[in-house]
């Protein structure tokens, strides 16, 4: 990592459109963010005009601030400069890596979705501070993708000196082995999302990775 990044967070919590467009996302974003504090990446994946996206963004940064949560905005680096997001994710089809690291900036994270371990290895750790690896279980997200497995988590892990997250099918009861594949962390869906109390269910996955 360049530029005197610190490390990503270990928990990283994705929205989809159907998240994002539900009556109680900002009630339940709020608490989520209260609940994940500095060790927490929000991720606002949702597809929508520049405007809305840019507004979504711009109301989660205030309302992680009291607790220090960060921001991420996927796909659109552009939009994550603007708002002053703590950083971007890209994932297929995104603009060059390059490309994003200088619209970005030097100091905020950038991250990238990948499918196979050995995109570990392609990936330039002086423009990259993570990458998120999946499906490693199967999940209902991607009910047709065949999950990867803890051993290409652990494929990976070893041929990037990148921290490496671990996505898809991912439950609390699940972070152990993530961490003992040699994943830096988790990025989860539905774990929270689907709880009944997604905040609750935050401040678990948060425990199950302190002190990592």
């Amino acid at each position: 990592m360049t530029g005197g990044r610190r490390p990503p967070p270990r928990l990283h919590v994705v929205t989809d459109d159907d998240i994002v467009r539900g009556r109680d996302f900002p009630a339940r974003a709020r608490a989520i963010l209260a609940a994940g504090g500095p060790r927490l990446a929000f991720h606002l994946r949702h597809r929508a005009a520049d405007r809305e996206v840019y507004r979504l963004a711009g109301s989660l940064i205030e309302a992680a601030a009291p607790s220090g949560a960060s921001v991420i905005v996927s796909r659109r680096v552009d939009i994550a400069r603007a708002a002053g997001a703590h950083g971007a994710h890209l994932g297929r089809g995104a603009i060059a890596p390059g490309a994003a690291r200088a619209l970005l900036g030097p100091r905020g994270w950038l991250g990238a979705s990948i499918h196979d371990p050995s995109d570990a290895a392609a990936a330039d750790p002086r423009v990259f501070d993570y990458l998120v690896l999946g499906p490693v279980f199967p999940t209902a997200t991607h009910p047709g993708r065949e999950p990867l497995g803890a051993g290409a988590l652990a494929e990976a892990a070893g041929t990037t000196e990148l921290p490496v997250v671990a996505i898809g099918g991912v439950t609390t009861e699940r972070v152990g082995d993530c961490l003992e594949a040699g994943a830096w962390g988790v990025a989860v869906v539905r774990a929270v999302w689907s709880a009944p109390d997604p905040s609750a269910a935050t401040a678990a996955l948060r425990s199950r990775l302190a002190g990592r």
